[in-house]
């Protein structure tokens, strides 16, 4: 799956095609003795939840949203999402979310230890997305109130993430008591 992915940010050009960048990741898993886990979402319209349509060029200055991730021999697949600019460099403005995004990527790794909720991890990294989109004029209001309501789902609305292992969205359903989501 890292491999996968180096490949496609490497291979990703201004003129090409999201279908030119799903071909490389799918030659990667399929070179390596594997195939995808699920279909690529490779896309500059990240905007769209499990977008598969592939069908425009890249250009400067856009983004190019990956989520995609090789299943091995041994059945275990990886599910990785990653967004990069088309021609290696930010622009001011996708630097700062990108710093925002990666701030609270970073803090939900911290808090990852034995005995720590999912559903506490995801609300500490909910937590600094909604700081670092408030300093950009994004958020207003009172932040925990705001996180506590779901304000912050607008910017993050397929949530932290959730366990891999022999399938994508392995162990979705192992139960409360150690995920940390309600049944509400």
């Amino acid at each position: 799956t890292r491999a996968m992915h180096l490949a496609v940010m490497k291979g990703a050009k201004p003129g090409k095609t999201e279908a030119q960048l799903a071909a490389i990741a799918e030659g990667i898993a399929l070179g390596m003795n594997g195939h995808l886990a699920y279909p690529a979402i490779l896309t500059i319209n990240g905007h769209i939840l499990h977008n598969h349509d592939h069908s425009h060029a890249l250009q400067t200055g856009q983004l190019v949203l990956g989520d995609f991730g090789a299943e091995t021999d041994s059945c275990y697949a990886g599910d990785i999402t990653r967004t990069f600019p088309v021609d290696g460099r930010f622009t001011e403005k996708q630097k700062e979310i990108y710093q925002i995004v990666l701030a609270a990527e970073l803090v939900g790794i911290e808090a990852c230890k034995p005995g720590v909720a999912y559903q506490d991890v995801h609300r500490k990294a909910a937590r600094i997305l909604a700081e670092g989109l408030a300093a950009l004029g994004l958020m207003k209001g009172d932040l925990d109130e705001a996180v506590a309501q779901g304000a912050h789902a607008l910017f993050f609305p397929h949530g932290l993430g959730h366990m891999i292992g022999l399938d994508v969205h392995d162990m979705e359903d192992l139960g409360e008591q150690y995920v940390g989501y309600s049944e509400s």
